[in-house]
């Protein structure tokens, strides 16, 4: 996985030097019941999501992905944003472990893939496995929710890693228990 990792650092370098270059550019989202643009109301420049990288703020990274998130939902995201959130997440997921993070990122590249209707080759594949796997918590929430439903159909599904014992073990021992505490948690009124 060492020389798969180095290899997709390399590109995302070379997308965020680009981005970078031309600065961050307006992506549309709804904070405090008014619509706002990231570079207003998010970030000012790239040296603040810089320092928030470096510094491990996962609040702000938190920040920055609801921005993106409901970009998303408005239509409203460029390629280039996408490619910024791409590289900003694999950050917080690679060097802090931030399991929220390491879903984005697979989430963004498994998205990438669906729609285009483009099968992911065997690389791309185990990297998105990886990034998986690392979203799974311990605690029901989210994005383990997700993270097990994205496992879990890539066992199933991707030609590269299609393995139906490794699925229905994966299935039996983290996703059932996963959804029996889920169903069965208390629920808040």
């Amino acid at each position: 996985m060492n020389g798969k990792r180095t290899i997709l650092i390399a590109l995302l370098v070379l997308f965020a030097s680009e981005v970078y270059s031309q600065g961050i550019t307006t992506v549309k989202f709804i904070n405090s019941w008014e619509t706002t643009t990231l570079a207003d109301s998010l970030v000012d420049s790239p040296s603040q999501i810089n320092y928030a990288i470096i510094g491990g703020d996962i609040e702000e990274y938190k920040y920055f992905d609801s921005g993106y998130g409901v970009g998303g939902i408005l239509g409203t995201i460029t390629y280039e944003e996408k490619l910024e959130m791409l590289l900003y997440s694999f950050i917080m997921a690679e060097k802090y472990k931030d399991r929220h993070a390491a879903y984005n990122f697979s989430e963004i590249i498994m998205s990438d893939f669906y729609s285009k209707g483009i099968e992911m080759d065997s690389l791309t594949s185990q990297v998105v496995y990886y990034y998986l796997l690392m979203a799974v918590g311990d605690e029901i929430d989210e994005t383990t929710i997700n993270a097990v439903c994205g496992v879990y159909a890539l066992l199933c599904k991707n030609p590269w890693l299609r393995d139906d014992a490794k699925a229905a073990k994966f299935k039996e021992e983290v996703m059932n228990p996963i959804v029996k505490k889920y169903v069965n948690r208390p629920r808040k009124h």
